[in-house]
């Protein structure tokens, strides 16, 4: 047997093309085993193809399990890119929050020597040399 790398003659676990509800792991064990679906065993798991597994769907499937196998490989697609883009936002908040915090820590330190320059801090203003303390001893 001769195995390409294109995705359709990519070997695959026979459990990935299970769907809840639509084709479940031991009935395509079964189907395998009935030969109507073909597959290869590799130590105790069977592998198959996608174009195996759309040769079994053109030829034994009905309509109504066929269209229901094609929503949920769109559903798993779908999510898949959910994922991504929640992925993709979570990264740009993170950006945006650390951006916005850096500005804060340069405002505060402009702020800070500005004060400093001309001769105030924190609202207090020095009278120069006729400051007075006024220590107790």
């Amino acid at each position: 047997m001769r195995i390409n790398n294109s995705t359709e003659d990519k070997l695959v676990p026979l459990r990935k093309f299970s769907a809840p509800g639509i084709y479940s792991a031991s009935y395509l064990s079964q189907l395998v085993q009935k030969n109507k679906l073909k597959a290869v065993k590799i130590g105790r798991n069977y592998f198959t193809c996608r174009k195996w597994f759309n040769e079994y769907l053109d030829r034994h499937a009905r309509d109504k399990k066929q269209a229901e196998y094609n929503r949920f490989l769109i559903k798993q697609k779908g999510s898949e890119d959910f994922t991504v883009r929640h992925k993709i936002f979570y990264l740009k908040t993170i950006v945006i929050t650390m951006a916005f915090f850096i500005i804060l820590i340069l405002a505060n330190l402009l702020l800070i020597n500005y004060f400093r320059g001309s001769g105030q801090v924190a609202g207090v203003e020095e009278k120069g040399e006729t400051a007075t303390s006024t220590i107790s001893n």
